[in-house]
Order: structure tokens, then C-alpha cells, then sequence
């Protein structure tokens, strides 16, 4: 049964609430000495405001924008930082660099250098490294994970001995690098802090999360999709959860079935994909709307069913996800 995809059942809607995982007495403990390093920053910065209050209270407009300029360059200069930390670990853990995307720009490591789209994009970051051969240990995933954040507080401590006070860089890198320790999860991100519990107080998650990145360090290779390892699959989709972990590996567990030609798989895995889908980024909501209406296009024949998923897809998709589904639907009418 597949009540999802034969929309018999409407499709989860996005929640955008924080879920922070279930807490224990070592997470408590962390994230107190987060919160009281954090308490430090910010009675630093309004000691600093204190002694400066004169450049605030008699700023003109222009003085305004150059204030609103220093703050939004300093954050993405955090958050240049934080993502050069992944990659600094990540290599000394024996990752291999992929791509960096620093707010909308992208650095990849064959195809050059591009911009991404999305407002929400421009205040963020991605790194992508993929692990090297063989079993990777759990050490080497936390190394990698905890060097952003990391990078962030070591830029923080050196800018309080420099004598020009950069207060703001100061301020955002114990921001970004204590706020990224904390262990919570959105539908748009997971936070260092939550791999990190994930690694070392959640086993069968974490181990999830590590066939993930191998399993999408297969498709980013080139790696036709049925040839995908099967261990690997098996081991991404042995858990299910409300995380974003959940629909990420059973697209990729649909994509390898779909390649195999086993098709009453996919619909088993696809329908997963779309049960969670609450769970998901709008892109790939959007990405398993069209998966679903190819499937009920190309496999089950039925194109009414696959005319209802492709009116759910909003006039913003990229093109090429409703182009799809046309094709499927045109080839069935041949």
C-alpha cells in the first residue's frame, strides 16, 4: 500500500519548529558551558558598546550603512571561516574536498566556480568532503564536523588581543561557533552539535549518517545508481525518524531501485520518502513531487494521478523537474 503516492493521503506539511533531540546528562553539561561562554561574549560586547557609546548615539545615516556593511561582511567572513574549518579537518582526517559554497557562490572541486540562487542561501554556508576507502572511524567524522565551529572560536579568542577591538567579528564568531555546538536540527540544517551527539550518542543514527555521505559520494562520482553498494543502502535505511536523514536516504535507496528496474521497491521506498516529507528542504519536497508523478507516469501507467503531482509543483521549481514529468507523461501517450 501506498497511500502517499496514490494521494489517498496528503503530503506532510513542512513544520518549521527546532527539534532538539532527546537530552542527557553529558548534553546538558556541554551545552551549560556553551551558554556560559556565550553569556562572557556578550557581556564583552556591551562593555565594549559601553566605552564606545558615542559612535552609536551621534551616527549619521551614513555611518548607519557602514555599520550595516561591517556587520554583514563580518558574518560571511564567520562563516568563510567556519566552512574553511570543515575543510581544514576534513583533509586532516583523511577527507577528500568536493565543493564550499559560501553564501551564493560555489567552489567545486572540477566543475569551477558558480553561483547559487535563494535569498535563504546567502546567509549560509556548505562544505562537502567525501571519506576515504575503507571504514572510516567515528573520530574522524566528529574531527570534521568540530573544526568549523572550532575555527569560529579560535578567530574569536585571537581578535581580543587585537588592539583595534573588532567587536563585531568577535561578537559573530562566538555566535556562529557556539550556536553551530549546540545539538539541535531544522528542516533546513542539522547543527555541528547535533552530528556530533549523533556520533557519539547515537550509534545506529550515526551510522546512517556516515552510509549518507558515502552513498552521496557515490552519486556525486559519476556512479551509475544501481551500482550504488547494497550494504550501504541497507545500512541508510535501517532506521526511520522524523529527521531530514530519514527521506535523504530512501531517495537514494529510490534512485537505486529505480535503476535496477525494481519497481514495486521503489513505490515502497518512494512512498517513505513522501511520508516524511515534512522533513524535508522546499527543494527536495519539490524533487519528490516529481519523482512521484514520473513514477505514476512511467510505472503505474496512470496519468491522471500524475497530472495531480505535477499541479502540486509550484510555478518557482526548476524547470527541469516539471520537464521531466512531461516527458513521462508524453511518452505514455505514445
Amino acid at each position: 500500500m501506498t497511500p502517499y503516492l496514490d494521494r489517498q493521503l496528503p503530503l506532510p506539511v513542512r513544520r518549521q519548529s527546532i527539534d532538539w533531540r532527546s537530552v542527557n546528562a553529558k548534553t546538558v553539561s556541554i551545552a551549560a558551558a556553551m551558554v556560559i561562554a556565550s553569556v562572557g561574549g556578550t557581556l564583552a560586547l556591551i562593555l565594549w558598546i559601553d566605552r564606545h557609546d558615542d559612535l552609536i548615539m551621534n551616527a549619521g545615516s551614513g555611518d548607519v550603512l557602514r555599520l550595516m556593511f561591517v556587520l554583514v561582511a563580518s558574518y560571511l567572513a564567520v562563516i568563510a571561516i567556519h566552512e574553511f574549518g570543515h575543510i581544514v579537518g576534513g583533509l586532516a582526517a583523511g577527507f577528500r574536498f568536493q565543493h564550499v559554497r559560501i553564501s551564493a557562490l560555489l567552489f567545486h572541486r572540477t566543475k569551477g566556480v558558480s553561483f547559487q540562487g535563494g535569498m535563504a542561501l546567502f546567509f549560509s554556508g556548505q562544505t562537502k568532503l567525501t571519506p576515504p576507502p575503507g571504514e572510516v572511524p567515528r573520530s574522524a567524522y566528529a574531527v570534521m564536523v568540530f573544526a568549523g565551529p572550532a575555527a569560529n572560536l579560535l578567530c574569536a579568542a585571537a581578535c581580543l588581543f587585537h588592539p583595534a577591538g573588532l567587536m563585531a567579528f568577535l561578537g559573530l564568531s562566538l555566535l556562529v561557533g557556539i550556536g553551530d555546538l549546540l545539538p539541535f536540527e531544522t528542516q533546513l540544517t542539522v547543527s555541528d552539535g547535533g552530528r556530533l551527539r549523533m556520533l557519539f550518542f547515537d550509534r545506529p543514527r550515526c551510522e546512517r549518517w556516515m552510509a549518507i555521505v558515502r552513498l552521496s559520494d557515490e552519486s556525486s562520482e559519476g556512479k551509475q545508481p544501481e551500482k550504488m553498494t547494497p550494504p550501504l543502502l541497507a545500512q541508510a535505511t535501517a532506521i526511520r525518524d522524523e529527521s531530514r536523514d530519514t527521506p535523504t536516504a530512501y531517495a537514494l535507496a529510490y534512485s537505486a531501485a529505480m535503476a535496477r528496474h525494481e519497481f514495486a521497491a521503489a513505490g515502497d521506498l518512494l512512498e517513505v520518502c513522501l511520508q516524511y516529507a515534512a522533513h524535508t528542504t522546499p527543494n527536495v519536497r519539490e524533487a519528490l513531487i516529481s519523482d512521484a508523478a514520473v513514477y505514476q507516469a512511467a510505472v503505474r501507467h496512470d496519468s491522471a494521478l500524475a497530472s495531480a503531482w505535477l499541479a502540486d509543483l509550484p510555478p518557482t521549481a526548476r524547470p527541469w523537474l516539471r520537464e521531466r514529468v512531461e516527458s513521462a507523461l508524453q511518452a505514455r501517450v505514445d
